[in-house]
């Protein structure tokens, strides 16, 4: 953990303490006339102490769309939490619970989104680094606890896909799942591109629902998988019909390839 957790910070290294594009981001948030708050400043990855550990054990890394913590800005990599339960982590639990089974010899879960997904979850969840489509999250002055529908301006759009990038390239997965696909909203087809571009990642298996895909592309000449998903919150994503005719497909197409290697 600790190489990835340095070259990930080195990332985030800036002279001033303060992301280049903050001002631009900032200015570019419009709730109304409603002034605005930072609630949460320069994300970045969160990293199981297992990670890469293991060759045997594919590297994860899955991208939900922006994060929180009790500090407002973030100055350091941590691990993920091992406890968190919100349907977005239930959704993060099903899926890399799902992926690695086989590789960790356990059974799949069963296809319904719970808190705990698997009695080993715990265990998977210090195999994987969680990231974040957008790098800070700005709310509404009278609604400082606010979490859901937070606007995205243009400039985080343009820039915060270029950190992810570089943090991916850092991270060196085999896998990447982005979590943060429900709308165009979220992330758009100019974000999409971007990594698609610096991937060479080609569509090779789509779901019948128009979102959930997977593409095969390279990271430093080596494989990497793209695994594109309905975000946890979707209620379609904790639909039995969903998980069985559309994600799973989709998940064992990629257990598949990474089998291939």
């Amino acid at each position: 953990m600790e190489k990835y957790r340095k070259k990930v910070n080195e990332i985030f290294s800036w002279s001033d303490n303060q992301c280049p594009y903050y001002n631009k981001c900032r200015n570019g948030i419009k709730y109304g006339n409603k002034p605005i708050n930072e609630k949460f400043l320069y994300d970045r990855a969160r990293i199981g102490e297992l990670y890469g550990n293991d060759n045997t054990i594919p590297n994860i890394v899955i991208v939900g769309i922006e994060g929180f913590s009790d500090e407002k800005i973030v100055k350091d990599v941590i691990s993920p939490s091992l406890d968190a339960n919100n349907s977005h982590y239930n959704g993060v639990k099903y899926t890399l619970s799902y992926l690695l089974a086989d590789f960790m010899n356990k059974d799949k879960p069963a296809p319904k989104i719970t808190n705990s997904s698997v009695d080993w979850i715990q265990d998977a969840l210090k195999r994987y680094c969680l990231c974040n489509l957008y790098k800070c999250a700005f709310v509404p002055e009278d609604e400082p606890q606010r979490t859901r529908g937070l606007c995205h301006s243009q400039a985080m759009q343009e820039n915060c896909i270029n950190l992810l990038v570089s943090e991916i390239k850092a991270l060196e997965p085999d896998i990447v799942v982005i979590q943060a696909a429900t709308t165009k909203r979220n992330f758009t087809q100019s974000m999409k591109n971007v990594i698609l571009n610096e991937f060479n990642l080609k569509e090779i298996k789509s779901g019948d629902d128009g979102i959930t895909c997977l593409y095969n592309g390279k990271i430093f000449e080596k494989q990497m998988l793209l695994i594109q998903t309905r975000h946890g919150s979707d209620r379609k994503f904790k639909s039995h019909s969903y998980i069985e005719e559309i994600l799973n497909p989709i998940l064992d197409k990629a257990i598949e390839l990474i089998n291939e290697k």
